[in-house]
């Protein structure tokens, strides 16, 4: 019981302010990973790159032909 009553107060002032960070990381690890900005950033910007330039060859393809 001693031990319990001892480790209560310090654990609770630990565990209150722990839980918080590592819920808010969590809720910013989710909507981080839900935007995508990491993964979705990295294939963007090349995908929309490459569909600029296929549409440039197509138009510079059917001008030329």
């Amino acid at each position: 019981m001693p031990i319990s009553h001892i480790l209560l107060p310090p654990a609770s002032f630990l565990l209150f302010p722990r839980p918080q960070p590592p819920s808010a990381t969590v809720l910013i690890t989710t909507t981080t990973t839900a935007t995508g900005p990491l993964p979705s950033r990295q294939p963007a910007p090349p995908g929309r790159h490459k569909h600029r330039q296929q549409e440039e060859d197509d138009r510079e393809d059917g001008g030329r032909g």
